[in-house]
């Protein structure tokens, strides 16, 4: 139920009604993942988006991801990357799916779906949310939170590298940042990792401008990632 807050305020005689919405949860990163189904069903997959949000002052919001409609601006979405698409999903973590506060601040939030795809083949999922936090200096001009994945389908029991640790950061100017996300893979197969330009609702990484990697504004930065032990 969306709690509505309601300010009276008398001034000069006169009587004023204010409607003010409580605030929103934003988002300060996640990632996707996927498994083979269980039962067995080809093309079919369990799919997963971990998002991490901000839990200051008691924000929530995130139970459950109610999509509008695509119609017009960067609406939050998830698509499976063959056509189909989901506007609902429900929060399945932590005690009566309240989500797990993960480190102060910051909340972590799954959700989890079954698809199946109608041939084999690869596919891109990909998860739109315009809720991205403010205030991160190389990111400019833009709200859109996108998260994206790869899925192969029909080459047997496929399932994607996890992250163990959270991915979030809390990265500054001018002091040194390690993070090492703790991928692994359940099929044993070799992890190589490469940093990739934050992409846009279209999946577009193509305007460095909007994106900017850190050392593209200040030349004395260093910024780089181990392809193997996938420290950043």
């Amino acid at each position: 139920m969306k709690k509505i807050i309601i300010l009276f305020i008398v001034l000069l005689g006169s009587l004023s009604i204010y409607a003010q919405q409580p605030p929103q949860p934003v988002l300060r990163g996640g990632d996707i993942s996927y498994k083979a189904d269980p039962e067995g069903r080809p093309n079919t997959f369990l799919i997963t988006i971990t998002l991490y949000s901000n839990a200051n002052n008691g924000i929530d919001g995130l139970d459950v991801i109610s999509l509008p409609p695509r119609v017009e601006g960067p609406y939050p979405i998830l698509f499976f990357g063959d056509g189909q698409f989901v506007q609902t999903f429900n929060r399945e973590n932590g005690p009566n799916h309240a989500g797990e506060i993960v480190s102060p601040g910051i909340r972590k939030n799954v959700y989890t779906l079954t698809h199946a795809y109608p041939v084999k083949g690869n596919y891109v999922i990909s998860f739109i949310f315009n809720r991205r936090m403010d205030f991160i200096y190389n990111i400019t001009g833009s709200s859109i939170f996108y998260l994206d994945a790869m899925l192969t389908s029909g080459v047997g029991s496929m399932n994607s590298p996890e992250l163990t640790f959270p991915a979030v950061d809390n990265a500054c100017l001018h002091f040194t940042y390690k993070l090492n996300p703790g991928g692994i893979d359940p099929d044993g197969d070799e992890i190589r990792v490469q940093l990739v330009r934050c992409k846009n609702e279209n999946g577009d990484a193509s305007d460095s401008t909007l994106f900017p990697y850190p050392n593209e504004m200040d030349p004395n930065t260093t910024f780089k990632i181990n392809p193997r032990t996938s420290v950043f």
